[in-house]
C-alpha cells in the first residue's frame, strides 16, 4: 500500500474556536480551556495493493537433485477483489459536509465527503487507460448544483401517455381537440424542442431543460397544456433509478453513455443504479480535470499527542464548487470511472445541448442562508432573557415569587368537580429546590400544598405522583415484573418473620428469599430513565410555550424532591389501601439503595432551528472553576436527546459553569475565506489547479498541501452559567 504523507496540523479538540460577540452570558472558548488536543495530518492519496478485479495466483516447484528423476509441479488459484463501482452503502459514507439538510452560512465554504475506506477513491480509475497503468486520478468526483440548474431525464411514451391522461379531463382534451399522443407528438417536434428522441427508437424521449428548449411554452392549441406537461417531466428528472441492465449498452443520439461492463459475480441485471444527466455545457464548468481531481481528493489520518491512532484513516473528496447564498444545494458524488482521457473528460465529440449520464453514489441538499443563520450566528444570537426556565416577568410581587421558581398557573378540577387555578412546575428549575417531602405517600392527594399567602395550592409534587404511577401502569411489562416482586418480596418477609417468632411449627423461609432480596434489573433500569425523565411527556417539563420560545435557550436544574415523588407514585404499584406497611417503607427502601442518585444535575433546554439543522450537535459541560481560577472539571452527560426536532434537553452530573456547543470533529471543512487571485468563476466554480500553482514555493503542491491551506475549523460556543 502507498502512503504520502505531506502536512500535519494541530487543532485543539480536533476543532478551531471562535469568538462570538461579547456578552454577559458568554465567553469563547480558549485554547487554553481545550485539553484533549488532536493532530491531523493529511495523506496525498492511499491507493489498495490491489485493486478490484480477478487474479491468478500461479506456483510452481522444480526438484532436481543426484538420483532424483527431475520433476515440476504447478498450481494456480484463482481469487477476486470485490469491488463496487455503482453503488455505496451507506456505511461507507462516514460524513457529508454540510451536513445534510442543514441551514447555515456556507457561501465560502466546498463541501465534503468523507469515505470509511481510506483507499476507496483510488480502487478505481478516472483514466480511460487504467489497465494500462493510466494516471493514477480518483474516480470519485463531487459535483454541486443550484436550483438553477436543472437535470435533464429520459420519460417513456407509455409513462407520458399514461400520467397525462390522468391528469386532463376529457372536457379539457376536447376544448383543445388534443388526445395525449398528439401531445407527445408535438413535444418531440424540434421547432418546439421540450424532448428529444433516444434512439433506437421515439418510445423513449430526453427531457430538455428550460433553458435550452426551443419554445419556452407549448404554442397553438397545446398551450394550455404546458403547465401540467412541466409538472409530468419534472417528476421523470434526475436523478432517476434504473437497472444494471439499462445500463450495459451505449447509447447514442442526445444522450451520451459509454455502456458497462458488468461481472455477473458482483452485479446482476436487476441491481438498482441511481444516475443523473447533465448537460454538457454545464458539466464542463463543474467537472475539473484528471490534475484536479487529485487534488480535491486526500486522506485524513487523526492522531494524540503520543502519536497513537485516534481513529480510522478515511479519505475525503472535495467539490470545487461554492453554494449559492439564499438557495439550496444539491451535492451528487459521481462516478468517473474511465470516463478521462488525456487528462480531461472524454466528451469532445458530445455537442454542447447534449447530456451525458453519470452514475450518483451519494446525494444530499442543503440551504445556505446569510451570516446570522449559521451555526455560530444562531447560538450567540439565541434568547437568554431570562436564562432560566420560567414566564415572562410580572410587577405583582407575590406572582413573580413564583414566576421566577419556575412556577405556572394551571386549571386545577378538585374530586368535589369544583374549579380552581392552583401552582405548578416541573422538574427543571431555576436552581436547587430545598422541599423536602414526605415519602412514600398513600396516595397522590397527600402531596398537596396550600400558600396561605395567596390563597393557592401547589399541586407540583402531586401531579409528579400520579404520573409516575401513570408511566408505570402504562408498560405491562414494568408493572407486572414490580407488582410480581413486590408480593414475592413481602410473602418472603412474611415466612422469615413467622419462622423467627414461632420456629417450632412455621416453615423456614423458601427458595424464593434469594428472589425477593433484589429488584429485578429490568425494574431498576427503568426507574433510573425515569429519573432522568425519559418517559415523561414534554407538556410536564415545559407547561408553557411562553417559558420557551423559539430560538431560545434556558439553564435549569432537576429538582429532585419532584423526582423522588415522580418514582414514589410509579412504585407504589400494589401497594393497599389505608395505612401505610413497614413492607412499603422496606421496599421503597431498597429501590431508593439501588439506584444510582447524582446530588446535583443542570442542564439547559434548547430550542432553536440549530438542532434541526446540525444533528450532530456534541455539547461539553464543564464545572465551576476551583479557587486558583483553574477552569473546572469535564461533567459526565447523562442525557442529550433531541425531544422535538428543533427542542434539545441535555442533562450533567454535576453544576455546569460552562457548556460548550460544538460540530463533530469530522465537520472540520474547507472553504475558500481569504483566498487571492482571480481563480472563482461567477457561477462559483473554483479552479483547483490555479489555486494549487498560486500556493506553489518548490516542489508541486499536493492534494495534502492543498487540504492543510484552505482548512477551516468546527466553531465552538461557549455559555457561562451564572
Amino acid at each position: 500500500m502507498t502512503q504520502t504523507p505531506a502536512t500535519a496540523i494541530q487543532t485543539p479538540g480536533a476543532a478551531t474556536p471562535v469568538s462570538p460577540p461579547a456578552t454577559s452570558a458568554m465567553s469563547a472558548a480558549t485554547a487554553a480551556e481545550q485539553t484533549r488536543a488532536t493532530q491531523v495530518s493529511f495523506l496525498e492519496y492511499h491507493r489498495p495493493a490491489l485493486t478490484p478485479g480477478r487474479y491468478t495466483v500461479q506456483v510452481r516447484q522444480d526438484i532436481a537433485g543426484p538420483g532424483i528423476t527431475p520433476e515440476s509441479f504447478r498450481t494456480a488459484r484463482r481469487f477476486t477483489v470485490a469491488g463496487q463501482p455503482l453503488t455505496l452503502a451507506p456505511a461507507d459514507v462516514y460524513a457529508v459536509f454540510p451536513p445534510d439538510g442543514s441551514l447555515g452560512d456556507h457561501t465560502d465554504v466546498l463541501p465534503h465527503v468523507i469515505l470509511s475506506r481510506s483507499t476507496a477513491p483510488w480502487e478505481y480509475s478516472a483514466d480511460s487507460r487504467a489497465d494500462s497503468g493510466g494516471d493514477g486520478s480518483p474516480w470519485l468526483a463531487l459535483l454541486l448544483l443550484t436550483e438553477q440548474d436543472t437535470l435533464g431525464g429520459t420519460i417513456d411514451r407509455d409513462a407520458f401517455l399514461t400520467q397525462y391522461q390522468r391528469s386532463s379531463t376529457p372536457t379539457d382534451q376536447q376544448a383543445n381537440q388534443q388526445d395525449p399522443q398528439a401531445v407527445w407528438d408535438h413535444l418531440l417536434d424540434p421547432r418546439v424542442g421540450w424532448l428529444r428522441p433516444v434512439p433506437p427508437g421515439p418510445d423513449v424521449a430526453l427531457i430538455v431543460s428550460r433553458a435550452s428548449r426551443t419554445s419556452a411554452t407549448l404554442d397553438g392549441g397545446f398551450t394550455s397544456a404546458t403547465a401540467g406537461v412541466e409538472v409530468i417531466l419534472d417528476r421523470h428528472r434526475s436523478p432517476q433509478v434504473v437497472t444494471v441492465a439499462d445500463l450495459t449498452g451505449a447509447t447514442t443520439g442526445p444522450l451520451h453513455w459509454p455502456g458497462l461492463q458488468v461481472d455477473p459475480d458482483q452485479n446482476l441485471d436487476t441491481d438498482k443504479v441511481t444516475v443523473i444527466d447533465v448537460e454538457k455545457r454545464l458539466l464542463d464548468t463543474l467537472l475539473p480535470p484528471a490534475a484536479g481531481l487529485r487534488l480535491l481528493t486526500h486522506v485524513r489520518r487523526a492522531q494524540d499527542a503520543a502519536g497513537q491512532p485516534v481513529d480510522d484513516d478515511r479519505a475525503v473528496v472535495l467539490g470545487s464548487r461554492l453554494p449559492q447564498r439564499n438557495g439550496i444545494s444539491v451535492v451528487h458524488l459521481v462516478s468517473v470511472q474511465g470516463r478521462y482521457t488525456d487528462g480531461h473528460l472524454d466528451d469532445a465529440a458530445v455537442p454542447d445541448g447534449d447530456y451525458l449520464r453519470l452514475v450518483s453514489l451519494k446525494s444530499w441538499r442543503f440551504a445556505c442562508v446569510d451570516p446570522h443563520g449559521s451555526f455560530a450566528g444562531l447560538l450567540t444570537g439565541l434568547d437568554r432573557t431570562p436564562s432560566t426556565l420560567r414566564q415572562p416577568p410580572r410587577p405583582d410581587g407575590q406572582t413573580e415569587r413564583y414566576l421566577s421558581a419556575g412556577y405556572v398557573p394551571v386549571p386545577h378540577r378538585s374530586r368535589r368537580s369544583g374549579s380552581t387555578v392552583s401552582w405548578y412546575h416541573g422538574p427543571l428549575i431555576p436552581g436547587p429546590s430545598p422541599a423536602e417531602v414526605p415519602l412514600p405517600a398513600q396516595t397522590g392527594d397527600t402531596l398537596v400544598r396550600y400558600d396561605p399567602a395567596v390563597g393557592m395550592l401547589d399541586v407540583s409534587y402531586a401531579a409528579a405522583w400520579e404520573l409516575g404511577r401513570l408511566l408505570a401502569l402504562q408498560s405491562p411489562q414494568i408493572s407486572t415484573e414490580l407488582y410480581t416482586w413486590k408480593r414475592t418480596h413481602a410473602q418472603a418477609a412474611r415466612s422469615a418473620e413467622d419462622w423467627l417468632l414461632h420456629p417450632g411449627w412455621a416453615q423456614p423461609p423458601g427458595g424464593n428469599t434469594a428472589a425477593a432480596a433484589q429488584l429485578p434489573a429490568d425494574v431498576v433500569a427503568w426507574f433510573e430513565q425515569l429519573r432522568l425523565l425519559a418517559p415523561v411527556p414534554f407538556a410536564y417539563l415545559v407547561s408553557d410555550d411562553r417559558m420557551l420560545p423559539p430560538e431560545s435557550i434556558r439553564f435549569v436544574q432537576l429538582d429532585h424532591a419532584w423526582l423522588d415523588c415522580l418514582v414514589d407514585g410509579a412504585f407504589s404499584l400494589g401497594r393497599l389501601t389505608g395505612t401505610l406497611k413497614d413492607v412499603d417503607h422496606d421496599q421503597k427502601d431498597m429501590l431508593v439503595q439501588t439506584l444510582v442518585v447524582h446530588p446535583t444535575v443542570s442542564g439547559f433546554l434548547l430550542r432553536s432551528s440549530v438542532v434541526a439543522g446540525w444533528p450532530g450537535l456534541l455539547v461539553d459541560a464543564y464545572g465551576p472553576a476551583d479557587a486558583a481560577g483553574s477552569p473546572g472539571p469535564p461533567l459526565d452527560t447523562l442525557r442529550a436527546e433531541r425531544l422535538a426536532s428543533d427542542v434539545l434537553l441535555c442533562l450533567f452530573s454535576g453544576q455546569a459553569a460552562r457548556i460548550q456547543l460544538h460540530q463533530r470533529p469530522e465537520t472540520l471543512h474547507f472553504g475558500t475565506a481569504g483566498l487571492g487571485g482571480n481563480i472563482i468563476s461567477a457561477t462559483g466554480v473554483l479552479d483547483v489547479v490555479a489555486l494549487a500553482q498560486s500556493l506553489r514555493t518548490g516542489p508541486d503542491v499536493t492534494s495534502a498541501d492543498l487540504a492543510a491551506r484552505v482548512i477551516e475549523g468546527v466553531p465552538r460556543v461557549t455559555f457561562t452559567v451564572a
